[in-house]
């Protein structure tokens, strides 16, 4: 009987906690925007990028459009040298600026950064390769990272 009672009281007091995932009601991709990029200035490769994916959340039929100035910057640095003075590690930062305008105004600035450290490799094209597979994800990531800021200020 007493074990009863202790278990009635036990699942009252867990299941009544009010306890709800964090993002559970506030999937990404259920918003939708109508983006237009008047002005993209700086590295061609990741505005690209980035506006690719601000295409997956666009929509037309939507009459509030979204006006974009974007400004992005890509820049690598060497971090370590090995012994013979070779470059061994890099840090590569990605900065994008987007603008948002209304009204031939500057409504709101919002800068998103992405930083990555990583190893030379000896093979100059696998290196590049790889270079441009970094910015690519670092590039789609700020995008989905701009998406979910202009949620949160919706």
């Amino acid at each position: 009987m007493q074990k009863n009672i202790i278990f009635i009281i036990v699942f009252l007091i867990f299941s009544s906690c009010g306890y709800n995932s964090l993002y559970k009601n506030s999937n990404i991709k259920n918003f939708k925007f109508n983006f237009e990029l008047i002005q993209t200035s700086g590295d061609k490769y990741i505005n690209n990028n980035i506006s690719s994916v601000l295409k997956n959340y666009s929509d037309k039929n939507l009459k509030d459009i979204v006006k974009i100035k974007l400004n992005s910057s890509y820049s690598k640095s060497t971090i370590s040298r090995d012994k013979k003075g070779k470059a061994s590690k890099f840090n590569i930062v990605v900065t994008t600026d987007f603008n948002l305008i209304n009204n031939d105004k500057k409504v709101k600035k919002i800068t998103i950064t992405e930083k990555i450290a990583i190893k030379n490799i000896s093979n100059s094209f696998q290196q590049k390769n790889y270079e441009m597979k970094i910015k690519k994800d670092l590039s789609r990531s700020i995008a989905r990272q701009f998406v979910e800021k202009l949620t949160s200020y919706k």
